[in-house]
């Protein structure tokens, strides 16, 4: 039996061109991955930020809705959700948030003087994306991770 030569030379032009095409698919999807996982953090980000401002307003509601003199803070976040100082219970927060970046409930907490929350942090790890400015005038500072994040009631400022 007589085997079919070829004759001149086999260019293998398939086998490189499926390799470049599976290099260039996996720099696509690898860039693709990094840009989404940048697009959840943000998401976390402002989250954390709406989280904290919705503590910090029901701070303030809790300050200023006290039925005694000197006002006085809450002992705990569950305060906030079930202020019993009243003979009708007073929810200035429907739950205790979702913290998106340690993803649980458990916030660290800012203390007044007095052992009252007057804010909250993150206890989740990592480096922030954004700056974070609590008021609108202060200057922009690097935070070198998300518990440096802290949202404070200051019942001097108003």
């Amino acid at each position: 039996m007589e085997h079919c030569m070829r004759t001149g030379k086999a260019r293998g032009f398939a086998y490189p061109a499926l390799l470049i095409g599976i290099l260039v698919f996996g720099i696509g999807l690898a860039k693709t991955g990094e840009w989404a996982s940048q697009q959840q953090r943000r998401e976390d980000e402002q989250s954390l930020r709406r989280a904290g401002s919705s503590v910090v307003i029901a701070i303030k509601s809790y300050y200023y809705s006290s039925p005694s003199v000197p006002r006085a803070m809450p002992r705990s976040l569950e305060d906030l959700v079930d202020d019993r100082r009243f003979p009708v219970t007073r929810h200035h927060l429907r739950d205790v948030p979702f913290d998106p970046i340690a993803r649980s409930k458990d916030w660290g907490i800012v203390r007044a003087p007095d052992g009252g929350v007057t804010g909250i942090y993150s206890k989740g790890s990592g480096r922030p994306l954004a700056t974070y400015r609590p008021k609108a005038t202060d200057a922009p500072q690097a935070q070198p991770s998300y518990a440096d994040w802290k949202f404070v009631f200051d019942p001097n400022e108003r």
